[in-house]
């Protein structure tokens, strides 16, 4: 009766919560991997910067890379600075 009461408790609360868990950590890691993935095509694409001005608007940042809307020569482009 105890090992019985024990494993049902197990399967309606403890495994839903912890797929929950690993399901969110997945989302998060492929969200960190495309915007990482995007910023390093944006970087191939339209350049880097090294500096990072107070006009400059941050898109997203991901790790120690941000993809940024820069004014060059008048005009707005996309920008990666690292």
């Amino acid at each position: 009766m105890g090992v019985s009461l024990t494993t049902l408790i197990f399967i309606f609360q403890v495994l839903p919560h912890t797929r929950d868990s690993y399901r969110n950590v997945g989302i998060n890691d492929g969200r960190i991997e495309l915007a990482y993935e995007i910023s390093q095509k944006v970087g191939k694409e339209f350049g880097k910067t090294e500096e990072l001005r107070q006009g400059d608007t941050v898109l997203f940042g991901v790790k120690s890379t941000s993809v940024i809307i820069k004014e060059v020569g008048g005009v707005k482009t996309l920008r990666v600075y690292e």
